[in-house]
C-alpha cells in the first residue's frame, strides 16, 4: 500500500502534528510506503525526520481568506504532480482546517482518510470560513479519524455535523520508552513545576502564572516553549513580581525535553477549551512525571484519574489542586499511575489502526 499525506507547515519538529506524523510514517511495515509533503523550513534541516520520502514544496503558507483559493490551487497542482509520480493507493488528509487538506479533498478517484487535529476545531469556533472548509473536507473523505471520543463530541458541538459511521476513534501514541527515567525524589522545600508546549492563548499558561501567585514560595515554575503569547506571559510574570520563581526556556527538541523531565516534580497542562490528545502529557507520564491538567475534552479522556484535574481557566482551583498533589502519599500514587496510563498509548497501536482503516477502503 502506498500512502500520500502531508501538512502545509514548515517541516520542523515544532508542533505535535509533525512529531506525531514522524512517529507514524517512519514506523510503517515493509509492505507500506509513504510520501510526505511539507513546506520548506528556513531554520530546520529535514534530516530531523525519520520519514524516508519527504517532499518539501516552495509554496508560501497563506492563511488570509482573500488569497486562500489561489493558495489551495497551487497546492493542488503540486499534489497532482506527486500523484502522477508516486501513484498512491490512499491519501491521508491531515489538519482539516488547513490548505493542503482542502487541496487533497479535491482529488478524485483515490480513497481518503481524513485525520482531525485539535486546532481544526479551535479554528472553527466562531469562524464560518474554517468551519465550512472542515465540512467540505469531511464530505470528500471516506473515513474521518479522531484521537479521542471527547474530541469527536467537540467536533459535533462546534462543527454541528454528525459523521455517523464515517467517524472512527484512533488514539494517538508515543514511542515505547524502555528506561524508566524518573529519578528525582520530591523535596518539599523546593517543588519544581513544568509547562512545556506552545505559548498561545488557548494553552492557558497565564492561568498557571496566576496560580503561582497564590502558592507558597517553595513552588517554582519553568516554562519551556515559544509562541505568539510569550510576550503577554512574560509581562504578567514581571507585573506579578514572580521573576525569581518563574523561568523561561526556549523551545527544545523532543529528546532534549525528555531529559529535562527528570528535573521536575509535576507537569501542568492548562489548556482553556480544546485539547485533542496532548502527546507531551503522555510522554511525561511515560517518564513517571505526574500530571495536573485542565479538565477539558481529550485531556479528560486520555489522562483521567491517572492525573489530577482542575477546573478550566480557574487559577484558584489549580493552586488548591497543586497543594493536594504534593501530599506525600498522593504524590507517590500519581507517580505510579502515570507510568501505567502511558503504557496504554503506544504508537505501534496507532499505526496498526490507521493502516487497518486505510486498507478497508481498498
Amino acid at each position: 500500500m502506498k500512502i500520500l499525506t502531508g501538512i502545509d507547515l514548515p517541516f520542523e519538529p515544532s508542533c505535535g502534528s509533525l512529531i506525531l506524523s514522524d512517529d507514524i510514517y517512519s514506523g510503517l511495515p515493509l509492505d507500506t510506503q509513504v510520501r510526505f509533503l511539507g513546506l520548506k523550513s528556513n531554520e530546520i534541516n529535514p534530516s530531523w525526520s525519520k520519514i524516508k520520502d519527504v517532499v518539501l514544496l516552495d509554496t508560501k503558507k497563506v492563511i488570509d481568506e482573500a488569497d486562500y483559493k489561489e493558495y489551495v490551487n497551487e497546492l493542488y497542482e503540486n499534489i497532482i504532480h506527486q500523484i502522477n509520480e508516486f501513484k498512491p493507493d490512499v491519501i491521508h488528509v491531515q489538519h482539516l482546517s488547513f490548505g493542503m487538506a482542502l487541496a487533497f479533498s479535491k482529488v478524485k478517484g483515490i480513497p481518503k482518510v481524513a485525520i482531525c487535529h485539535g486546532t481544526d476545531i479551535l479554528y472553527s469556533i466562531d469562524n464560518d470560513f474554517h468551519k465550512n472548509n472542515v465540512i467540505s473536507i469531511c464530505n470528500a473523505a471516506d473515513t474521518v479519524i479522531f484521537p479521542t471520543m471527547e474530541m469527536y463530541k467537540d467536533f459535533k458541538r462546534i462543527i454541528k455535523v454528525d459523521l455517523g459511521d464515517k467517524a472512527k476513534i484512533v488514539y494517538w501514541g508515543v514511542p515505547a520508552i524502555n528506561e524508566f527515567l524518573r529519578l528525582k525524589n520530591l523535596d518539599q522545600n523546593s517543588i519544581k513545576l513544568l509547562y512545556a508546549g506552545r505559548l498561545t492563548e488557548d494553552k492557558g499558561v497565564d492561568i498557571i502564572v496566576k496560580s503561582i501567585q497564590k502558592l507558597p514560595k517553595n513552588y517554582n515554575l519553568t516554562i519551556i516553549g515559544s509562541g505568539s503569547h510569550e510576550g503577554t506571559i512574560r509581562e504578567l510574570v514581571d507585573n506579578s513580581n514572580l521573576n525569581n520563581r518563574i523561568s523561561f526556556v526556549p523551545f527544545m527538541s523532543r529528546q532534549a525535553l525528555w531529559k529535562q523531565f527528570r528535573k521536575y516534580d509535576a507537569m501542568i497542562i492548562s489548556t482553556k477549551e480544546i485539547e485533542s490528545f496532548c502527546l507531551v502529557a503522555v510522554e511525561a507520564q511515560a517518564h513517571g512525571l505526574p500530571i495536573i491538567y485542565s479538565n477539558t475534552s481529550g485531556l479528560r479522556e486520555v489522562i483521567g484519574d491517572s492525573g489530577l484535574s482542575f477546573t478550566p481557566k480557574n487559577s484558584n482551583d489549580l493552586a488548591s489542586k497543586l497543594i493536594s498533589m504534593f501530599e506525600e502519599q498522593s504524590y507517590e500514587n500519581y507517580k505510579m499511575k502515570s507510568k501505567i496510563n502511558a503504557d496504554k498509548y503506544r504508537i505501534a497501536n496507532t499505526i496498526k489502526e490507521l493502516l487497518r482503516y486505510s486498507r478497508e477502503l481498498l
